[in-house]
């Protein structure tokens, strides 16, 4: 646990950053300093607060086991054109320069575990100078807050969680200079609240209650989006109540749950969902019957298409022979009250999932249903050995950009990468992605373009390999992701591999050689190919410090703005911890 004076001393560090940014009186945490007085600023002040305050009452909790670590990361990066400017363009005109860019990267992490509370704050601040224009020069920030505390035991519990990511204001180049997480991004916060209410009444039957806010506030620098776009407010409730034990084969259920955003446009999206069911067991099969509803309210905004809310009855046909084998079955029938949907009002279906696991090793999953929007399915198979790894997945689901950053969103990188900005490294929805040997992640928000509430149908088809050995580590995937937006109708699709080898050549030293190749075609029928590989050399310098040298080639197609450009990096780094 850190004394006194350890404490204090890493309150007086974020002060130090927070100071770093503070003009005339005005509190800021973030952005660009010509953007002092952006609509963030009361949160960015609000974080802040809330950080030292966090960081100066590290010394009273006795109870918790705590963890701090700091580190340490400085960088030089030498760009043949730092403004990605194109060989040939229909718009640009302008001259291809290079630079040589010098960062510094301070983080620390902070967490702390008791019996009844928990903690954990990850800050990272990252300084960009440009030796030729300083004009691009930037300050950028990652962070992230997590409590939890169980306020009165086994019964109320309160989570919060908050944060600074980074948000794209381009999806089509991959990024507006060519030093990864400058210019092209914006200062994205983000928070939410979460209280839980369980109670269990004997073994008869056990309720839960959960309530939820959040929000999320995009700081528009500028760019493509404005924070009258993606402003919002959230709030979801949840109630369900189950059968217990002492019923023994019959089980019955109640729940309940509303997802609602406003945004600060006037727009509104959510859902809705409510059912109750009762059932018999057997010693392998149980049957239930369910009543229940379902409200979108967000289908279409632009084509004024009527929500497609609902009610269904189904039955419920489940089968378990042994734990490796599982399988449900339900017939549905789903009465719509807009009877414009697919041309009627009623439709009868089925829906269902089997899951397979011959070995510890092996697993399959497949699944198949019915939405407002059309038929869905799921497709998962995995296989491992001691030192190999197979996955394939095939997902359809509905979804928003801003649900995305409320996931489990995070950047995937090759072993032995030391920040999200490293070649190799790409966003994952880490909730339908399995994590290959060797993978490290970091922080991430959501990478997209635009925090709206305009839902889309992701259909994502995804394949890889992964080999671990004590002198080699291999990445190997291939993906596909379609987005339909329900809205506008309009389609984008986006076909790629990503691979990576490292071979560790001795205890202190890994090569890694990394690629990918990326295609991405628009409702336009414009299209662009996206191309880059590097060779990094990484060196452990005692226990506790990493330099690494990388070389980045890439190639750029944009047929939207009629351009092609080329850009060669050559990155020195060293990093070491500071505690």
């Amino acid at each position: 646990m850190p004394s006194s004076s350890q404490g204090s001393r890493i309150a007086e560090i974020a002060f130090f950053h927070v100071q770093l940014q503070k003009p005339s009186g005005f509190c800021v945490v973030g952005g660009p300093q010509s953007h002092f007085l952006s609509v963030g600023t009361n949160i960015r002040c609000l974080i802040a607060m809330c950080v030292l305050v966090m960081l100066s009452i590290v010394t009273p909790v006795n109870a918790a086991s705590w963890d701090t670590n700091a580190t340490l990361s400085v960088s030089g990066m030498y760009t043949d054109n730092v403004r990605l400017v194109p060989e040939t363009s229909g718009l640009l005109t302008e001259t291809v320069s290079s630079d040589f860019v010098t960062s510094a990267v301070p983080s620390i992490y902070v967490s702390a575990e008791g019996a009844r509370i928990g903690f954990s704050l990850d800050y990272t601040l990252y300084f960009f100078n440009y030796k030729n224009d300083d004009s691009l020069d930037d300050m950028n920030h990652r962070l992230n807050l997590r409590g939890d505390v169980e306020v009165i035991p086994q019964h109320l519990f309160f989570d919060v969680e908050g944060g600074i990511t980074q948000q794209l204001n381009s999806t089509r180049r991959t990024g507006g200079v060519a030093v990864p997480g400058t210019l092209n991004v914006v200062d994205t916060y983000y928070g939410r609240g979460i209280g839980l209410w369980t109670n269990r009444f004997d073994n008869v039957a056990t309720l839960e209650l959960n309530l939820e806010a959040n929000y999320v506030n995009y700081d528009s620098n500028g760019g493509l989006l404005t924070s009258s776009q993606s402003d919002s407010k959230g709030y979801r409730t949840g109630l369900s109540l189950d059968s217990g034990t002492r019923l023994q084969k019959i089980f019955w259920g109640i729940g309940y749950s509303d997802d609602t955003v406003n945004y600060e446009n006037g727009q509104q999206s959510g859902s809705g969902y409510g059912h109750a069911l009762v059932g018999y067991r057997w010693s392998y099969f149980r049957v239930s019957l369910e009543q229940g509803w379902e409200y979108y309210n967000t289908y279409d905004w632009v084509n004024s298409v009527s929500d497609p809310d609902s009610t269904y009855i189904r039955v419920n046909l489940g089968w378990n022979p042994s734990r490796k084998l599982s399988m449900t079955l339900s017939a549905n029938k789903r009465d719509y009250k807009d009877a414009q949907r697919n041309s009627g009002a009623k439709e009868e279906y089925f829906s269902g999932d089997i899951t397979w696991n011959p070995t510890v090793r092996t697993s399959f999953r497949a699944a198949f249903g019915n939405e407002f929007y059309g038929n869905t399915y799921g497709l998962y198979a995995n296989h491992s050995t001691r030192r190999s790894n197979w996955f394939a997945e095939y997902t359809e689901q509905i979804t928003t950009f801003r649900d995305l950053l409320f996931s489990n969103v995070a950047y995937v990188c090759p072993a032995g990468s030391t920040s999200s900005t490293d070649p190799g490294c790409r966003l994952e929805l880490l909730d339908n992605y399995t994590l290959l040997p060797g993978e490290v992640t970091f922080n991430a928000g959501t990478g997209v373009q635009g925090i709206d509430g305009e839902q889309f149908l992701n259909k994502g088809t995804k394949v890889g390999y992964s080999y671990q050995a004590a002198k080699n580590t291999i990445n190997l995937t291939l993906f596909q992701s379609d987005r339909t937006y329900l809205t506008t109708h309009r389609k984008e699709k986006d076909t790629g591999i990503r691979g990576s080898w490292t071979w560790h050549a001795g205890h202190f030293l890994d090569i890694t050689l990394s690629g990918s190749q990326i295609h991405r075609l628009f409702t336009s029928q414009t299209k662009g190919d996206f191309t880059s590989g590097s060779l990094r050399f990484d060196r452990q310098i005692g226990r506790r410090s990493n330099l690494s040298f990388t070389i980045t080639e890439l190639k750029n197609v944009d047929d939207l703005a009629v351009a092609t450009y080329n850009n060669s990096r050559y990155r020195i780094e060293f990093s070491t911890y500071l505690n």
